[in-house]
């Protein structure tokens, strides 16, 4: 924990809240890291102990709790009188972030759920604009209340972020949804399609390869060639088959 004289010193990264919330949300928290970096950065200024800013912005949620204890403290020193909770805000901040893993790694959900999800792991912002509604109060203790400008990484975090939204909106909203029963049906037709067609591949490529040595005087060779290539057919027209189930559960 630095020293009240440091704490002092420290010059916290000011934005507003609100300007804050609605980055986050345009860049699909991407700004979060960025928020986290300059806040560390603020805080190294002063404090040599902190190092690789970095580091700590993006394994935010293993650092987020001494940065919102940081300025917690530094709250205390300057009597600013705030239900501020640094154990609750990591709390949320680690079971959102979390969450957001875990969605991410999940089975495709209906296009309603998948929004209400977005919109909750959305909330992630909370913990950073609470914190950043305090530091703000205590920059002001110090007279310090410039407003930093967005930064050309910023806005490059935020624009990426923004794609990716679109991205994700457009997914949601063009791809059709099926049942977990559907769903599995059709994985089970299109891996039976990739197999039908490897077993094709391999029966009418050495079919085709001793074409040219065929004896066409040798009737029983002849026929045994026609029957091979029968059962090469029969496994191409299983093949269209299951592309055509397949097609009607997917269009």
């Amino acid at each position: 924990m630095p020293s009240a004289d440091k704490r002092v010193k420290v010059r916290y990264f000011a934005i507003s809240p609100l300007r804050l919330a609605i980055y986050s949300i345009l860049s699909f928290s991407l700004y979060d890291i960025y928020w986290f970096y300059r806040q560390w950065k603020a805080i190294q200024k002063v404090d040599d102990r902190v190092r690789h800013p970095v580091w700590r912005a993006i394994f935010s949620i293993f650092y987020c709790y001494s940065l919102f204890r940081h300025v917690s403290s530094a709250g205390k020193w300057f009597k600013i009188n705030r239900n501020y909770s640094p154990g609750l805000l990591a709390f949320i901040y680690i079971i959102l972030g979390l969450s957001s893993t875990v969605w991410a790694r999940a089975p495709g959900l209906p296009p309603g759920v998948e929004i209400g999800v977005w919109a909750l792991v959305a909330l992630i912002f909370v913990p950073l604009a609470y914190t950043q509604s305090l530091a703000n109060a205590i920059n002001a203790q110090q007279n310090y209340r410039k407003k930093d400008p967005t930064s050309a990484g910023a806005t490059v975090l935020i624009i990426i972020g923004a794609l990716f939204s679109i991205a994700f909106f457009a997914a949601i909203l063009t791809t059709k949804y099926l049942p977990p029963d559907e769903q599995q049906q059709v994985d089970e037709l299109f891996q039976k399609t990739e197999s039908l067609k490897q077993e094709y591949d391999n029966c009418i490529i050495p079919l085709n390869q001793r074409y040219d040595a065929l004896d066409q005087t040798d009737q029983i060779e002849i026929d045994a060639y026609n029957a091979e290539y029968d059962r090469c057919e029969s496994i191409r027209e299983e093949q269209n088959a299951t592309v055509d189930e397949y097609s009607k559960l997917t269009e």
